[in-house]
């Protein structure tokens, strides 16, 4: 979730960590300027530079802070205003002003005279400034808040039922920043003007798409999640009587029903008004710049690869796949037989999670003792509008308390796919590779530090690895397998298809038709749902696929390189140790490492 909230545009997710440090709550430790003080070596600057732009990051808006720490206190920030920060979709000269400032301070660093573990830290910054600098001038209106079926109008609500209230301040914090809400959606509102002016607007069945799942919220105007949620928070607490709690629940009706119900129906009057105005129906690739926006945000997930490379490896794949399966049931034709039996054991979500605990442990680092996870169920205001589970990345001084949700549907429409999403989503997914960092070592800014390739290229590539722990027999291990690699590659090309190449609905039709088994029979109308999905929801396969087959290069790299000395939890633990970065990077010091290894 990490993102900056004052605006969901291109610019500002580049910004994630890269921000001005000229102002912080950091307490003042220079002492009297009357008394010599040794001077600061360059590792310790440059511990001092990372931890100041993390704390201007935290501060840049209360929620992330909330979402980043639970005692600010514990990272030296002494006070604080609550606020959503500038909300203004466009940075002005003085914050650009600021952020040049900040890239020229971080060029003074010589990373030779840095420690081995800040040298990584110095590669991160210096990747994220070079990528701000190529999308800054480039790509800023390519970004948009509400495009996709997870976009900003519907996970709101989910992040905002996860504020915890520690104290009062907490619940006078969030009833001012639910209060805003129509500040902060009129400020999304005139970047969709501006991408209008533009000729980016979203296409009409997108903007028809966004206003059903606002329809959809409002539906719930008596037991939404923004209201069930506070009300069950607030129930918990001990440091109020139950008058002053009733209080509190009263106040945030009166704003749900004065503030966000009218926030919500004014986006859709915005949007609808806004209809007509987009010059593209299709993927990324009908804009002007969509193509090299790809390539762009490639590289802001931290692939290493270029579109043309993933098509390549997508063609491949799809093939030699197809010709793995048929090897199988050539070989074993009574693999068909099984297949036709439960795959997965028949167990509740929460014995799933404690079944991988259990049967992956000796090949992952383990998690730290005494760290806990709730499973919680995706409210139905939601449940057509976000992923079928996600896990809420904790705060970074209580990363023992963890949340997964899940579409309790799931259970009953997919068992199968819900029992491997869950190891995506916990163990030995997100929950280890994140609580694995906030445990380390590591500065607050790595930690921080968000790559998608990385996060969820592990989590998918976790799903395909736990098949092994299965009771079935290889071949039909290995089928479950491909089948579901089958699924992943043909999304990687669609999207690439649709987004890069700028292919139609025809074109994606006749590259299905030829290339699947059983598919020439489909038609343009029968595969329109696939095409509006990856066109809606552009690049959002990336990082799951790509970073998949991003880990898994890596793991052929080092099986080779290791030999003998290799171990399956060898490598683990040296890929999740450095916490999220480009895999550019990750390559690099792994190299270092498994060379030292070899040696």
């Amino acid at each position: 979730m990490k993102t900056k909230f004052s605006a969901f545009i291109a610019f500002l997710l580049m910004m994630c960590v890269l921000l001005s440090s000229c102002t912080s709550n950091l307490p003042d430790n220079s002492g009297n300027d009357s008394i010599a003080t040794p001077e600061k070596t360059q590792p310790e600057l440059f511990e001092e530079f990372l931890e100041l732009d993390f704390i201007d990051y935290a501060l840049s808006n209360t929620l992330i802070l909330k979402q980043l720490m639970q005692e600010p206190a514990n990272f030296g920030i002494t006070g604080y205003e609550a606020s959503w920060g500038d909300l203004s979709p466009y940075p002005s000269e003085d914050y650009l002003q600021k952020i040049e400032e900040q890239i020229a301070k971080f060029r003074t660093f010589d990373r030779s005279k840095l420690t081995p573990e800040q040298q990584e830290s110095y590669d991160i910054y210096a990747y994220d400034v070079a990528l701000y600098e190529e999308v800054n001038q480039n790509y800023f209106y390519y970004d948009d808040p509400f495009q996709s079926n997870s976009g900003f109008h519907s996970m709101l609500p989910i992040t905002m039922s996860e504020y915890t209230f520690d104290r009062e301040r907490d619940i006078q914090d969030y009833l001012l920043l639910v209060s805003k809400f129509g500040e902060l959606f009129d400020m999304l509102i005139q970047f969709e003007k501006d991408k209008s002016e533009k000729g980016l607007f979203m296409a009409d069945w997108i903007a028809d798409a966004v206003i059903g799942e606002c329809n959809s919220f409002l539906q719930k105007s008596t037991d939404n999640i923004m209201l069930t949620s506070f009300e069950s928070r607030i129930g918990k607490v001990d440091f109020l009587d139950d008058a002053k709690k009733a209080s509190y629940i009263a106040e945030n009706r009166t704003i749900f029903a004065d503030i966000v119900i009218p926030t919500y129906n004014k986006l859709k009057t915005e949007l609808a008004s806004l209809k007509g105005t987009g010059k593209n129906d299709g993927g990324l690739a009908g804009f002007e710049k969509g193509k090299d926006y790809y390539r762009a945000y490639l590289k802001q997930l931290g692939i290493s690869k270029t579109p043309e490379e993933l098509i390549a490896l997508a063609d491949a794949e799809f093939a030699a796949i197809s010709n793995k399966i048929a090897e199988i049931i050539q070989g074993n034709p009574s693999v068909l037989d099984a297949y036709e039996l439960p795959f997965v054991p028949e167990l509740t979500a929460e014995k799933t999670v404690q079944f991988w605990k259990e049967k992956t442990a000796a090949d992952f680092p383990s998690l730290p003792d005494g760290v806990t996870y709730t499973l919680k169920t995706i409210d139905d205001t939601l449940k057509d509008s976000v992923a079928p589970a996600f896990y809420f990345i904790p705060r970074m001084d209580n990363y023992m308390v963890n949340s997964i949700y899940y579409n309790p549907d799931s259970a009953a429409t997919s068992p199968e796919t819900l029992f491997f999403t869950l190891a995506h989503e916990a163990y030995p997914g997100h929950l280890l590779q994140k609580v694995n960092v906030l445990a380390s070592s590591l500065p607050n800014y790595r930690k921080a530090t968000s790559y998608t390739g990385y996060s969820e290229g592990w989590a998918q590539y976790i799903e395909s690895y736990c098949h092994k722990y299965m009771d079935a027999g290889e071949s039909l291990k290995q089928i479950k397998i491909l089948e579901k690699e089958y699924d992943y590659v043909l999304a990687l090309r669609l999207d690439l298809g649709l987004n890069y190449e700028g292919w139609t609905l025809e074109q994606m039709t006749d590259y299905i038709v030829k290339n699947l088994p059983g598919a020439a029979q489909l038609s343009a109308s029968d595969l329109n749902p696939q095409y509006e999905y990856y066109v809606r929801n552009a690049m959002k396969i990336v990082p799951y696929v790509a970073g998949m087959y991003e880990i898994r290069d890596l793991n052929a790299r080092y099986k080779v390189l290791l030999a003998d000395e290799y171990s399956d939890l060898k490598f683990h633990e040296e890929f999740l140790k450095r916490g999220e970065a480009p895999f550019a990077l990750i390559k690099l010091w792994m190299d270092n490492a498994f060379s030292k290894d070899a040696a």
